[in-house]
C-alpha cells in the first residue's frame, strides 16, 4: 500500500527529488533519508514496547502510554525537552505539507481556473490554502478514536493518486480519461463509500460487519464469494491488494480504448525523466531540447526500445545502488526481527 501511495506524497516533490542540484544527491538524500526514517521508527518502537512492559498494566489505552511513561521516567525539564522535541517533529512535517500541498493547489488547479493574476494574488491563494489543509487534518484527526485506524486510513488516501503516478512515469500509453477514471472509482472506494456505510445501520448491524462495511469486500460478498472464515488481517490484505489492482487496471482498460495522448506533449514530460539532471540550467534545458527534437535517438537506453514502456536499462551504478538499497532492507528488517524476538522476563 505504501509503495504504491508514497510517489503520490505531496512533499517528496520538494524534500526528495525536486530540490537536488544533480542526480547522484537526489538518489543518496531520497535512500538515505528513508532508511534512516525505517530505523529510528524502530527504535520508537522499541521504546514503546519497554514502556508497555513497564506500564501496561497501569495504562489500558495505548495512546496515552507514551505521555504517562514521560511523566513518569523523565525529570523534571526532561518533560519540557520531550514536548518540544515532539512539538518539532510535528510542526516540520506539517511545514512540508502546508508548502507543498499550497503550491500544488494554487500552481495547478487554481491558476488555471484564474489565470493572468499577479504573484501577489497566487501567493495569498497559497497562504488560504496551507490553513485549510491544517484546518482538514484537525478534523480528521476527530473523527478518529485511536492513532493506529487513523494510520491505516491515512495510508489509502495517496494510493488515490498513486497508481495513476506510477504508470505515467512508465507509459507513454496512459490517456487523460483513463487517470481521471482511476481517481474518481478510488475516491469513492476508499473515502466516500466507507463513510457512508458506517453511517448505515444496515451494515453496521449485519452479521458480518467487518466484511460489508468496506466496498471492495462488499462487492466479494453480493457474488457469492465466502469470507466470513478469514481473519481482520486477511480481510484487510485483500481489500488493500484490491484497492490497488483495481485502479490499474482501470487504467490499462480505458487508456487502451480512448484517444492517445498528443505526442508533443508526451515527448517533454519524458524528456525531463529521462534526462539526468545538471547543475548547470543551460546545459539541463539544451538536454531536454535534445530529447525532444529526436526522442528516437534515446532509444537505445529503453529496456523495451521501440514500446511505449519507458524502463531504462540498469547500469552499474544503478545496479550497485538497487543491490545496496536490498542489503540495507534485510538488515533493517533482520534487526527488526532480532528486536521482536527478544522476551521480556
Amino acid at each position: 500500500m505504501n509503495l504504491v501511495g508514497v510517489i503520490a506524497l505531496p512533499h517528496l516533490f520538494a524534500t526528495g527529488e525536486g530540490g537536488a542540484k544533480d542526480e547522484l544527491t537526489a538518489q543518496i538524500r531520497l535512500v538515505v533519508g528513508n532508511f534512516l526514517k525505517r530505523f529510528t521508527s524502530i527504535m520508537w518502537g522499541i521504546t514503546g514496547v519497554i514502556a508497555f512492559a513497564l506500564f501496561g498494566k497501569i495504562v489500558s489505552h495505548p495512546d496515552m502510554i507514551w505521555g504517562y511513561a514521560t511523566k513518569q521516567l523523565l525529570g523534571p525539564g526532561f518533560v519540557g525537552i520531550m514536548i518540544a522535541c515532539l512539538l518539532a517533529a510535528v510542526m516540520s512535517s506539517a511545514d512540508a505539507f502546508m508548502v507543498c500541498e499550497s503550491a500544488l493547489f494554487t500552481g495547478n488547479f487554481y491558476r488555471y481556473l484564474f489565470p493572468a493574476k499577479e504573484e501577489s494574488h497566487y501567493v495569498f491563494i497559497g497562504r488560504i490554502a496551507g490553513i485549510c489543509m491544517v484546518l482538514g487534518a484537525i478534523i480528521l484527526n476527530q473523527y478518529f478514536n485511536d492513532i493506529f485506524s487513523l494510520i491505516k486510513y491515512i495510508w489509502q488516501l495517496p494510493v488515490i493518486f498513486g497508481t495513476v503516478f506510477w504508470l505515467s512515469l512508465f507509459w507513454r500509453r496512459l490517456t487523460k480519461a483513463a487517470a481521471l477514471s482511476a481517481v474518481i472509482y478510488s475516491w469513492i472506494m476508499v473515502v466516500m463509500l466507507p463513510n457512508i456505510f458506517q453511517e448505515i445501520s444496515w451494515f453496521t448491524n449485519h452479521e458480518f460487519p467487518q466484511i460489508v462495511v468496506r466496498p471492495t469486500l462488499f462487492i466479494l460478498y453480493s457474488i457469492s464469494i465466502d469470507l466470513s472464515q478469514l481473519s481482520n488481517s486477511w480481510l484487510a490484505t485483500i481489500d488493500y491488494t484490491m484497492q490497488i489492482m483495481i485502479p490499474f487496471s482501470i487504467l490499462f482498460i480505458v487508456s487502451i480504448f480512448s484517444t492517445p495522448p498528443e505526442l508533443k506533449k508526451i515527448n517533454g514530460i519524458f524528456a525531463r525523466l529521462q534526462t539526468l539532471i545538471s547543475e548547470d540550467q543551460d546545459v539541463d534545458i539544451r538536454q531536454i531540447q535534445q530529447y525532444i527534437d529526436n526522442p528516437d535517438a534515446y532509444e537505445n537506453r529503453k529496456l523495451f526500445p521501440g514500446s511505449n514502456w519507458e524502463f531504462t536499462k540498469l547500469d552499474k551504478k544503478m545496479t550497485l545502488g538497487f543491490l545496496n538499497c536490498v542489503a540495507l532492507a534485510v538488515i533493517i528488517l533482520g534487526f527488526a526481527l532480532l528486536i521482536s524476538s527478544v522476551k521480556i522476563p
